[in-house]
């Protein structure tokens, strides 16, 4: 085991993108890297303001010296969901780092925590694949640890809607057109519960979503739209938790994607239910096991652990069921993920 758990964040730009921030700019690429440090000196890290966080994190070398006695790491790559950020994840990176795994947690553009959010980054989800494909090719020809790194054994993880972001970025076929129409009414309803919370401007956002549906392409409003995004990488194995979107596939749009894929769910998702989710993607892939956590845990459960400031502010994202102890969760889930992945990796 190295002397500590280094962090780096690195961003770079996509030209290929627009920016729906600044507009004078291409789309960011935001990662936060967790890698072996050989730095002893450690800082605490959690979510929100440093004098009162929201969420703890962890313990890290912040930018710490990477610790090159290691090699032939894994790549796990981490895809957050909506409106949420890759620290959210810390629990499971910080497991993989102790296992021999490299881990880069995706900040997707205009739906993270620490950017502005737009309609955009709410509504075009095709472009977090894009992102997935963009931050695996820097992480292993152009990033500070790409030589430690086994190109290989690359695995993917994602929750909510950052697993539906892994399997369109697999090939899976997703039919967001068609999702929207079906829950149209809904969406032009500001009083439904569709549109996400972290919105605050919903008409534009229902406007955006308006011109979508009425379009004959989706490439009329979003020129960098692609049905599919074919890898190019080992991906040996996925890890899908509590994920979303899966009406938007249907089972035989998940049909292409052939990596092996462990699944998990709480038994109730109040969030995204399972009936549309969870099932729909195990049957849909045809090489996925299914993992239901029997307890009282729900969809944020995935989120890292709420201080008491969190809990009091934000309780959808932060509060459990009395019976739940998020860090539990938190350390059998990772042990199940490290096996599944065990098992397909070489």
């Amino acid at each position: 085991m190295s002397s500590s758990i280094g962090k780096r964040e690195i961003s770079f730009e996509d030209k290929t993108r627009e920016n729906w921030i600044e507009k004078d700019k291409h789309r960011p690429i935001n990662m936060v890297f967790w890698y072996p440090s050989t730095e002893t000196k450690t800082t605490a890290i959690g979510i929100g303001p440093e004098e009162e966080p929201l969420f703890t994190v962890g313990d890290y070398a912040l930018d710490g010296e990477v610790d090159r006695s290691y090699s032939h790491c894994r790549l796990a790559v981490i895809s957050h969901g909506t409106g949420g950020a890759a620290y959210h994840y810390a629990w499971l990176a910080n497991t993989l780092v102790q296992s021999g795994y490299i881990v880069v947690g995706i900040n997707h553009h205009g739906n993270n925590l620490y950017e502005e959010y737009t309609p955009e980054g709410f509504g075009f989800w095709w472009h977090r694949s894009e992102d997935i494909h963009q931050a695996i090719h820097y992480t292993i020809t152009e990033s500070f640890v790409s030589a430690l790194i086994d190109k290989n054994n690359i695995v993917l993880i994602g929750h909510s809607l950052g697993s539906y972001s892994i399997i369109n970025a697999l090939g899976g076929i997703s039919h967001p057109k068609a999702y929207y129409e079906k829950y149209k009414q809904y969406i032009d309803d500001p009083d439904s519960g569709a549109i996400p919370p972290e919105i605050e401007d919903k008409a534009s956002f229902v406007n955006l979503i308006n011109r979508l549906i009425d379009s004959d392409h989706l490439s009329d409003v979003d020129p960098a739209y692609k049905e599919t995004f074919i890898p190019s990488f080992s991906i040996k194995a996925v890890c899908l938790m509590a994920p979303a979107l899966g009406e938007t596939f249907g089972i035989d749009g998940l049909r292409p994607v052939k990596t092996p894929t462990l699944i998990v769910i709480p038994k109730v998702d109040t969030i995204t239910p399972n009936e549309f989710n969870g099932y729909i993607y195990e049957k849909g892939l045809e090489n996925s096991e299914l993992l239901v956590l029997d307890n009282k845990s729900d969809h944020y459960t995935f989120l890292a652990t709420a201080t008491v400031a969190g809990k009091a502010l934000h309780p959808i994202f932060c509060q459990d069921h009395p019976s739940i102890d998020r860090d539990e969760i938190h350390s059998t889930v990772a042990s199940a993920v490290l096996d599944f992945f065990d098992k397909h990796i070489s």
